[in-house]
């Protein structure tokens, strides 16, 4: 088992408190860069500053306003940029760009992020049949490596993780058809391939986290990340709301061998900080139209962890995550997207409307039909709700994976008295930990929707 180093300590744990109003960006910031950084520049960085800021056009007036904001953020943000010279070089170019030439600026922060100029695209031009094959090469290893880990845990009696590596070995063979249609018209992978470039030499896996589109750009990261099959169980896949730098170092020190406990504590202290708590209850406040009330529950999670009552504090944080669940669940519902049927006045029962999660549509759905619940199957914990229902591929999907393996079976050994050489106060943590996910991942959706506006809330 791997030991972190003080110096590993000192990266991950040194970094300011982040407030809503902050250049910080987390991952999910990052990634809308990424995915908006082909447009204009001027809407590019007018965007961002509305996620990050309130009132952000009262506060950015005018161009000079935003370049400054580009160069902050730049700043704030450079660890994106220091892996190599190319990277290294624009970004000094940028925060040393006089002030007096904002629409330079601006236009060199999209250069900055989005990893290439226009001029570049030209040679980017050769060599694109020679990474099919290399593409197919990763993919029959990942392939081989998933059966291996597969076969091990049938053989050892785990369902859900071979649940897992089943679903699993579906998106590898996806992907298989994938490489072969996308070759098919090599013109136009061009800009994709170039924007690939950009993410292997900064060293990017935003496609382990379900960031980078399905095309080619991500193909290679959704192998080797995404789908990877020895990455299926990092420990804390399931926090997107740690600034970048922060999950990196998290998971290179995971590969390394150090324990889940020791990764989940080293957050600990963000979790205690007063403002965490502040976060979970205002994020209660305006789900009320989604999920229960859970103001004092919220408050004795926090009493609970001051006074070191780890066990209570676990169990109380991992049966309200999933009683906000249950929530969003019937919240879905009463919107028309069917999760599951309620049958029963005085005690009631749950079928599910089974969903194919591959495909993206109701298993029993036909155009001209609305879909059926299956009687056979009764939900009677959230775990059948995600595996069974549309709501598993309504939630991130790092998020789910966590709920329907490791949560789940810590959550009844805790429950049933199964607590023999366990850290109590790491399972504390990671529960204060997904109950606050879960609520950003509600949140999230209901952004989406368009029903509330996104939070931008970096866990730090």
């Amino acid at each position: 088992m791997g030991n972190l180093t003080s110096n590993s300590i000192k990266r991950i744990m040194a970094i300011k408190s982040i407030e809503k109003n902050s250049y910080e960006l987390s991952l999910a910031d990052v990634s809308w860069i990424y995915q908006n950084s082909n447009g204009s520049a001027k809407r590019l960085i007018q965007g961002l500053l509305q996620r990050k800021f309130d009132n952000s056009e009262k506060l950015f007036t005018d161009e000079r306003d935003l370049a400054k904001a580009c160069i902050e953020f730049a700043r704030t943000n450079s660890y994106e940029f220091q892996d190599n010279s190319i990277d290294r070089s624009r970004y000094e170019s940028l925060i040393n760009t006089d002030l007096s030439d904002p629409d330079k600026i601006i236009e060199s922060f999209r250069i900055l992020w989005r990893g290439y100029e226009d001029k570049d695209l030209t040679a980017m031009e050769k060599g694109i049949q020679r990474n099919k094959i290399h593409l197919k090469k990763l993919l029959d290893q990942a392939v081989k490596r998933n059966n291996v880990l597969l076969r091990a845990a049938g053989r050892k009696g785990k369902e859900i993780k071979k649940t897992l590596y089943q679903e699993n070995m579906q998106h590898l063979q996806k992907l298989e058809h994938e490489i072969d249609e996308a070759f098919k018209n090599p013109k136009d992978l061009v800009i994709q391939k170039l924007s690939y470039s950009v993410s292997y030499r900064r060293k990017k896996y935003l496609a382990f986290l379900g960031f980078l589109p399905d095309d080619y750009t991500s193909i290679e990261y959704r192998i080797v990340r995404q789908y990877n099959p020895d990455d299926l169980t990092f420990p804390l896949r399931f926090l997107l709301q740690i600034p970048v730098r922060v999950y990196y170092q998290l998971r290179k020190e995971w590969h390394k061998g150090v324990s889940r406990d020791d990764l989940i504590l080293m957050l600990e202290k963000i979790v205690r900080r007063t403002n965490f708590f502040a976060f979970l209850l205002g994020m209660n406040d305006k789900l009320k139209f989604v999920i229960r009330d859970r103001t004092y529950s919220i408050e004795e999670m926090h009493t609970t962890l001051k006074k070191n009552c780890f066990l209570a504090n676990t169990l109380l944080g991992v049966t309200q995550t999933e009683g906000i669940l249950w929530d969003f669940a019937r919240y879905l519902n009463r919107r028309n997207i069917r999760i599951f049927k309620t049958l029963g006045r005085h005690k009631q029962r749950y079928h599910p409307y089974e969903w194919n999660y591959l495909k993206g549509r109701y298993r029993t759905y036909k155009p001209t039909m609305r879909p059926k619940y299956n009687k056979r199957i009764k939900l009677t914990s959230v775990r059948q709700v995600l595996l069974n229902t549309r709501m598993g591929s309504i939630i991130p999907p790092e998020l789910y994976s966590y709920l329907i393996d490791e949560f789940y079976d810590d959550r009844i050994k805790i429950a049933h008295g199964e607590i023999t050489d366990r850290n109590f106060n790491a399972d504390a943590i990671a529960a204060m930990l997904c109950f606050g996910t879960s609520l950003s991942a509600i949140e999230s959706y209901l952004s989406k929707k368009g029903l509330v506006k996104e939070t931008g809330w970096v866990l730090m």
